[in-house]
């Protein structure tokens, strides 16, 4: 899952990051970390953002992985 699918996702179902992190049961600077391509950021992060949209009917690994124009 990338940066770019997790927005698109977010959007699609109208969650803010806040809400997104509280659903995902990350606290707030991790869901930052992680959609700033920050080095830091660790994978099981993405792993719980999937699930949190799996969970939420949406699979996200259909989305596009880039923005158009990137």
């Amino acid at each position: 899952m990338t940066p770019e699918q997790c927005y698109a996702a977010r959007k699609r179902l109208g969650w803010s990051q806040v809400q997104l992190a509280d659903r995902a049961g990350l606290r707030l600077t991790e869901l930052a970390a992680f959609l700033a391509k920050d080095a830091s950021a660790d994978r099981s992060v993405a792993r719980r953002l999937l699930r949190t949209f799996l969970d939420a009917g949406l699979d996200v690994r259909a989305l596009p992985a880039r923005r158009p124009g990137l």
